[in-house]
């Protein structure tokens, strides 16, 4: 063996220092300058990277947006909210609200200002939807990728498993998907969970507040279901409506979804791909109101107005969309962050997006001690491709926006 061959040693870690948050980061570059201090720039989906000397210290923008009554809005930030699919809010305490994202539940008890992520939920399991009992909030019901559908009767502490008579399938393990669940308003103990097996979802019933389940006849339809507040036994699925409290199901407005009027009895609206229609018969006949794509409606529960996502805003109506106006700042529904779900909780609107991405920028000494880190980014998706280092440490930050005022960086 020759003497540089010899000399030759194994590389030694001298240190290593982590920069993200709870989200998705991806690495766009690194650079060094003439004093040996290290820089990274990429793209975060996280809502808490640790920002120090910040010129921007939070995202441009959250996956939840809160709205209030005059339009003015808020980015909501917290653990867990970078994945959030969708948000429940306590029907005995409208302050509190769930947010589930992939595997984790969050909960807020001041209107989304603050989040925790609630520990016992199983870990690893992946949860896709949540329902909160109207007649005591102790009482969560969540549908999970795995192990079906699971009961808490300590406001989230715990949870055990409810799947008597939901069928379970092989693929490679035994288990058991719920893809939605709901509780009867009229009737709490009445519970509906969509399951999915080796053959198309089938929606399944329990009178007894999940204690035993059986099939409805309500076939491949992993919709939401809606319930009227006027009728007790009317609910609606899309493209289906009960009169029997779910236990069978007739053909009704083909493809849409149903939004009952909480305040006027026999008013239905119908929305889907092909615009948002008004019935005021209780589904005889219908009237065209939007031509346009409209998959997110909701309705205030106690004043006459509803709000719905079209044509990449989202609009608010006090007269049944005969009239209807842009609500809240254009950056609340970008085309780029497609709305999922909309929910009114007291004088607030809450609103559920795609979530996007921001850049982040990072400085650290040769010890590997953190300088500066902080976002670049609006209120959409944007994205670092490249970066380069001057010697008296000026970094610039190049790549794609599709925020309106987004662009490239230097600092």
């Amino acid at each position: 063996m020759s003497t540089d061959a010899q000399s030759i040693q194994a590389p030694v870690l001298e240190w290593y220092k982590t920069v993200s948050g709870s989200g998705t980061s991806t690495l766009a570059g690194v650079g060094t300058d003439a004093q040996g201090n290290f820089y990274v720039a990429g793209s975060t989906t996280s809502l808490d990277l640790p920002t120090v000397a910040a010129v921007q210290s939070t995202p441009g923008g959250s996956p939840l947006l809160r709205i209030n009554a005059f339009g003015s809005s808020t980015n909501l930030y917290g653990p867990g909210l970078e994945g959030i699919s969708s948000i429940s809010l306590d029907p005995e305490n409208p302050s509190t609200l769930y947010a589930i994202a992939d595997g984790s539940i969050s909960r807020s008890r001041d209107g989304g200002n603050t989040w925790t992520i609630l520990t016992g939920f199983p870990h690893a399991t992946s949860i896709l939807s949540l329902a909160i009992d109207p007649t005591n909030s102790n009482t969560l019901y969540a549908a999970t990728s795995g192990l079906g559908v699971l009961k808490s009767t300590d406001a989230a502490v715990t949870w055990i498993p409810i799947n008597n008579g939901i069928p379970t399938y092989y693929t490679g393990t035994s288990q058991t998907t719920a893809v939605g669940i709901f509780i009867d308003p009229n009737s709490p103990n009445v519970l509906f969970c969509f399951v999915d097996t080796n053959y198309p979802s089938k929606l399944y019933r329990s009178t007894d507040h999940g204690a035993s389940w059986s099939p409805t006849t309500l076939g491949p339809n992993p919709g939401p279901l809606s319930f009227d507040p006027f009728t007790a036994g009317a609910i609606y699925a899309p493209g289906s409506r009960s009169t029997d409290d779910g236990q069978t199901w007739t053909p009704f407005f083909p493809s849409h979804a149903v939004l009952p009027d909480p305040l006027h009895a026999g008013t239905l609206f119908g929305f889907g791909a092909d615009g948002l229609y008004q019935s005021t018969d209780s589904g005889l006949t219908w009237n065209l109101k939007i031509n346009s794509p409209v998959y997110v409606l909701t309705a205030d529960p106690k004043q006459p107005v509803l709000y719905a996502f079209t044509r990449n805003v989202v609009i608010r109506s006090a007269d049944g969309f005969n009239t209807y106006s842009y609500f809240g700042p254009p950056q609340a529904s970008p085309v780029s962050q497609p709305v999922s779900q909309l929910l009114v909780a007291g004088t607030f609107l809450f609103v559920v997006r795609t979530p996007g991405y921001n850049v982040y920028v990072a400085k650290l000494d040769p010890d590997g001690n953190l300088l500066y880190s902080t976002y670049f980014g609006g209120s959409s998706f944007d994205t670092a491709i490249g970066m380069a280092v001057g010697n008296d440490g000026s970094v610039y930050v190049t790549g794609q926006t599709l925020h309106v005022n987004g662009g490239m960086a230097m600092i």
